[in-house]
């Protein structure tokens, strides 16, 4: 994970004056979320302060606050309190949509869990793309969570961000393996992720990895990674991704694309070794069936059609229409009507301008 200015300063989280009054319920909301957040991810508990932001000093606050002794750290338990509800946020969706929808195993992580499975076996290049919101994350961050006791080299997904360039992206690798705490001269690092890979496999997810389009070298150096290492890799994206490679793998002498990998290409040998797998949205059938199980009620043949059609196969903007449909209450065994998808439809489409 990046530094972070607690990791520069562990001062800071003492420095830093938080005048926020939580109450009791509030904070007990909080701690019981985050035990069994902690509980279902695995982490220990310097995992559990870098995840809500308070870097590795943030790991005896954290044990105290799971227990429940607050002793003198009042302000810090604010802050965590915050921290948590950002961070279920993130992992539940607005208003924790999704414990009433749960983690649903759709035709799209099927498809990214089939070929996740090949790419890892098989200690391949590899790539999988889908329009955004289909559920490639989910997918992904419930593949690593299944994986942990299946004998096969560890998972380990690695978030890209849009200001990564090679250097940040090799010192980021290296933080999360455990490498170095901060710093260093990239090339040196280079060399200890490869003996480590060597000795200690993993297999490395990376997710968001159109960002790396911004930079080819990130792309070269992953390429290197698995030539020298054998490690398996997956990069998860969205169309353009793919798009972006076979472009600059594709050029033939006068700068034309003709459709297969030329050598002259400066992505070419990347492109070469890559399995890709473009993974599809959410079916019309899907998308009614996960309405009528949320919501506990069935949807009329224009409400089907007028839901479909919102959500165009994106998981994303389903999830949105069912919250607000889900806050509804609608009379139990009501059927719903294409008037009722509409007016949460329309309403969805302000739901992040109300958060």
């Amino acid at each position: 994970m990046a530094e972070t200015a607690l990791d520069r300063n562990p001062g800071a989280l003492e420095q830093e004056d938080v005048s926020v009054e939580i109450p009791e319920d509030r904070e007990g909301d909080a701690r019981v979320w985050l035990k069994d957040f902690f509980k279902r991810e695995g982490l220990d508990k310097t995992g559990m302060a870098r995840r809500l932001g308070l870097g590795k000093d943030g790991r005896t606050v954290v044990t105290k606050f799971l227990s429940d002794k607050d002793g003198d750290e009042k302000t810090n338990f604010a802050r965590i309190v915050l921290a948590t509800e950002r961070l279920r946020a993130q992992v539940d969706g607005p208003e924790g949509i999704s414990k009433h929808i749960g983690f649903r195993e759709t035709r799209c992580v099927k498809s990214v869990w089939k070929h996740l499975n090949a790419v890892r076996d098989g200690h391949l290049l590899g790539a999988v793309v889908g329009t955004f919101g289909a559920g490639k994350t989910e997918a992904l961050r419930e593949a690593a969570r299944r994986s942990r006791y299946d004998g096969k080299a560890p998972i380990r997904l690695i978030r890209c961000r849009v200001s990564m360039n090679m250097p940040s992206l090799i010192r980021k690798l290296a933080r999360d393996m455990g490498l170095v705490e901060a710093g260093g001269d990239h090339s040196e690092l280079h060399e200890d992720i490869v003996r480590k890979l060597s000795s200690h496999p993993e297999f490395l997810i990376f997710d968001e990895a159109d960002y790396l389009t911004y930079n080819e070298r990130c792309l070269q150096f992953l390429r290197d990674l698995h030539d020298e290492t054998g490690t398996g890799l997956l990069l998860a994206g969205q169309l353009y991704f793919l798009s972006y490679i076979w472009g600059k793998a594709a050029f033939n002498g006068n700068g034309k694309e003709d459709g297969r990998v030329n050598p002259g290409g400066s992505l070419a040998p990347f492109a070469d070794r890559l399995a890709v797998e473009v993974a599809p949205g959410l079916d019309d059938e899907e998308i009614v069936d996960i309405a009528e199980d949320v919501l506990k009620m069935s949807l009329t043949e224009k409400a089907s059609a007028k839901l479909t059609f919102y959500v165009d196969h994106n998981f994303r903007v389903l999830r949105q229409v069912l919250l607000v449909m889900h806050d509804m209450r609608m009379r139990a065994g009501k059927t719903i009507d294409e008037k009722v998808v509409e007016a949460a439809w329309r309403k969805s489409k302000h739901i992040k301008a109300k958060q």
